[in-house]
């Protein structure tokens, strides 16, 4: 599977348009559409929006740990770190 339609079945397991996804990350429904059909690339920060909005964080991880041949603990560990890395911004920007 690629990336786009993984991304698209994470929007349509929410139960969002393309139209709502768009607002959330800020970008014409369009490029909604350029992503979900591998016609625009994606950066990391876009990955991390998408599956926050699509509440897919855990199937989105797991694709890219695949796609860099990544296991499962070093997956495990970045998402750790992220997450301690937002609480502490959200304590020193409080």
């Amino acid at each position: 599977m690629d990336l786009g339609t993984l991304l698209r079945i994470c929007r349509q397991r929410k139960g969002l348009n393309q139209a709502h996804v768009a607002r959330m990350l800020h970008i014409d429904r369009t490029e909604v559409s350029r992503i979900e059909h591998n016609q625009r690339p994606v950066t990391i920060q876009m990955l991390q929006k998408w599956a926050e909005v699509t509440e897919s964080g855990d199937i989105i991880g797991w694709y890219i740990a695949d796609m860099l041949g990544a296991d499962a603990r070093r997956w495990e560990r970045v998402l750790r770190y992220e997450a301690v890395v937002e609480q502490l911004k959200q304590t020193l920007y409080a």
